[in-house]
């Protein structure tokens, strides 16, 4: 935040600032400009990390709040109007590439559930990524982000965690449940993965 000198009480731009930094949704916004600005001229992610950063400490939210943030952010920059196979290529650079900067801003468990979170309803809201909810989760597992035991404790709460109230929990079920089902194999190999790692201890 910028550090104001003595202000006369008149003067009401202090306020404004402030009102300013305790926006979630301009934060989230900024976010979202910061990296869709970084990946058209392709800035450093390092220097993605600097400009986050810097958001995060104007804005004083904390690392799931970035997290929360920076998904919907990635996600939308997997085009979704091609084939297939094209679709899951540009889902498995895009993410990649951005994991590190996801990486940075994830510090514990509940950083983990905020970005599987994040990714459910950034699905539940564009209908046209529920079809690669199951393939960006997995990415994100593959590429270290998310931990399979995050995933495993997030999965049976998925539902009512980040539900939008104001539509109803019913509204969203069946998506919830459809995009649950395509990553069942997923989730079923997580388990045994687990399961095999319990049995050589």
């Amino acid at each position: 935040r910028r550090v104001h000198g003595d202000v006369d009480d008149g003067d009401a731009a202090p306020v404004a600032d402030e009102q300013e930094y305790n926006d979630p949704d301009r934060f989230n916004a900024e976010v979202f400009e910061t990296v869709k600005r970084a990946a058209e001229e392709g800035i450093e992610i390092r220097n993605v990390v600097l400009e986050i950063n810097g958001l995060k400490f104007a804005y004083d939210v904390n690392f799931a709040d970035v997290g929360n943030a920076l998904v919907p952010a990635i996600v939308s920059l997997i085009r979704l109007d091609e084939a297939a196979a094209a679709i899951v290529a540009k889902a498995k650079a895009t993410i990649g590439h951005w994991a590190p900067l996801l990486e940075k801003f994830r510090h514990s468990r509940d950083d983990e559930l905020e970005i599987a979170d994040a990714l459910m309803q950034f699905c539940i809201d564009h209908e046209a990524a529920r079809r690669i909810f199951h393939i960006v989760l997995q990415l994100l597992f593959e590429n270290e982000v998310l931990s399979a035991e995050a995933i495993l404790a997030w999965e049976p709460e998925a539902l009512n965690r980040r539900l939008d109230e104001d539509r109803g929990i019913e509204a969203e079920r069946p998506i919830v449940a459809q995009m649950l089902a395509k990553a069942a194999p997923f989730l079923a190999f997580l388990r045994e993965n687990g399961d095999d790692d319990g049995d050589d201890d």
